[in-house]
């Protein structure tokens, strides 16, 4: 005996007494319940499963096998007979997303002759794939017109349970992957009729508002990712509280957002200029105090220097800029802005390699600071996350080049 499912026929069914025909353990711990009739909706068709209570025992999950309905449980019924009642909040959101991806898919099919390869009803949003190339704002502006003008006139849903041989009576968006004896279709009049198991409401103005909120390329089509009614304006809510935040840190009315934000990246872009050429001068600079004040052995300046609260950009570009002098080597280290980690950067001028290796003289300071790194002859960098090596390791460095 099949699990009669009494969601075919009505939806808006929240509790039901039924017969428990099998209880069976499973490894996991949990029980697998079949009754002989359910409101419980099974995990299919892209549409996640009903939640709920049989007496006090929870539902977990619920799966269809060969015509049953399972429902996972964490304990077993003591008795024959059972008290069922569904997550309604759960089933009635579930009725709103599916309902829409009828209705947004018949409006796909009027704007952009797209047919529908997929549907996936998630936890936040709901997502549908279109065999279609290339999709344009303009053309999902009109689908979403079209798509809440049928739920602003709220058109009955119609069920209808029919054979293989009425299936030619009804203007199906695709046929049937496989024979059947008989079908449950879902029809919007004159907009969208298909196969199709899931939870619906009664007429599409229960499903409130039908929003896109983007699309993306997907294998050989287009993905539409949507809400429908609570979650559309739970979507709202959030996007509209955004926008009064940002309005109010910008001191523009809503409608100037955009242009009030171009003219905050002007601002920045400009800031972002003056501040490089600032950092470029300093870094000249102190590149000139560090080359007037090194010591010079046998005509050539071997200068080590540490920088605090700095980025590794900060870093080679000190080190980059003391090795154009000439007979200069430049072992240059930096400690990050949260005093976690070092970055060395180690450059000699041209005319000091192969002779003075920054490579080799990098291996040797590496292991103070428990780093990594590398490079050539001429320009070598890496880093550690042992600040307190620093000294050591340049040490170490200085030794590797001078032999002393």
């Amino acid at each position: 005996m099949l699990t009669a499912r009494l969601y075919y026929a009505n939806s808006y069914v929240k509790e039901f007494s039924a017969r428990v025909v099998s209880a069976a353990p499973l490894p996991t711990g949990n029980y697998a319940i079949i009754l002989d009739r359910t409101v419980f909706y099974p995990e299919s068709g892209g549409q996640p499963a009903d939640t709920g209570f049989l007496d006090t025992i929870p539902v977990l999950d619920v799966q269809e096998q060969s015509g049953d309905i399972v429902h996972i449980t964490p304990s077993c019924p003591q008795q024959q007979t059972v008290s069922g009642r569904i997550n309604w909040q759960r089933r009635f959101d579930h009725m709103q997303q599916h309902s829409g991806e009828h209705v947004l898919t018949g409006a796909c099919r009027q704007i952009v002759k797209a047919s529908n390869t997929g549907f996936h009803l998630g936890q936040v949003s709901s997502q549908i794939d279109l065999d279609i190339d290339v999709i344009t704002d303009g053309q999902l502006a009109e689908i979403e017109l079209v798509a809440n003008t049928m739920v602003f006139n709220n058109v009955p849903f119609r069920i209808h349970m029919v054979t293989a041989e009425e299936l030619s009576n009804f203007p199906l968006r695709k046929q049937p992957a496989k024979h059947y004896d008989s079908l449950r279709l879902i029809e919007v009049p004159d907009f969208d009729c298909c196969p199709c198991g899931g939870t619906h409401v009664n007429a599409t103005g229960e499903i409130g508002l039908i929003k896109i909120r983007s699309w993306e390329r997907k294998k050989n089509g287009i993905r539409l990712d949507f809400v429908c009614g609570h979650r559309a304006l739970t979507d709202y809510q959030g996007k509209n509280e955004a926008v009064k935040d940002l309005a109010a840190r910008l001191s523009v009315p809503p409608a100037e957002l955009a242009a009030a934000y171009e003219k905050q990246a002007d601002r920045l872009a400009a800031v972002s200029k003056e501040l490089a050429t600032a950092r470029q001068e300093l870094c000249c600079r102190l590149a000139q105090d560090l080359y007037a004040q090194a010591p010079e052995t046998a005509g050539i300046k071997i200068i080590t220097h540490t920088l605090a609260n700095v980025l590794p950009a900060a870093v080679g570009e000190l080190a980059r800029q003391l090795a154009t002098y000439e007979y200069t080597v430049a072992l240059i280290a930096g400690v990050s802005p949260d005093n976690t980690k070092t970055h060395l950067v180690f450059a000699a001028n041209p005319a000091l390699t192969p002779a003075f290796n920054m490579n080799t003289a990098l291996k040797a300071a590496l292991p103070f600071l428990d780093g990594k790194g590398g490079g050539s002859p001429q320009l070598a960098q890496g880093g550690g996350a042992k600040p307190s090596g620093i000294p050591a390791g340049l040490t170490a460095a200085q030794k590797v080049l001078t032999g002393k």
